[in-house]
């Protein structure tokens, strides 16, 4: 369990240091005539764009930096927990060694993506009554 909670938090801080670091190479680069709209604050589609592509990038090295961290564990501890039959394991041994299956793993961003714009709108709503 400690394992899965550090390798996300180094995937996490790969993911923020790539996006600090291209966001900012991409605004000197290419200047805030092409980061705004003509007079204005609003971001350009050209710079949504770019965000975009950078932000994808950036969770894409995140996860596989998040799994290469995970995969880095103890795989004697790994064994030895799964010679333990399933009905005589603890709760925290059960959480550290279950492994979910394929589409509950990639459905968790989207899950993780509707519950934010839920929150979001509830938040929205109360603050409007």
């Amino acid at each position: 369990m400690i394992r899965a909670i550090l390798s996300v938090i180094i995937g996490y801080v790969a993911l923020f240091i790539w996006v600090m670091a291209t966001m900012t190479g991409a605004w000197f680069a290419l200047g805030s005539d092409f980061a705004y709209d003509l007079g204005t604050y609003d971001a350009s589609t050209g710079w949504s764009v770019v965000s975009l592509v950078l932000g994808l990038i950036g969770a894409v090295i995140g996860g596989l930096v998040t799994a290469v961290a995970y995969q880095m564990g103890d795989a004697t501890a790994d064994e030895a927990a799964q010679a333990v039959p399933v009905d005589d394991l603890g709760v925290w041994q059960a959480a550290s060694t279950t492994q979910p299956q394929a589409w509950y793993s990639y459905s968790l961003p989207f899950v993780g993506c509707a519950g934010v714009l839920l929150g979001g709108r509830i938040r929205r709503r109360s603050e409007s009554s």
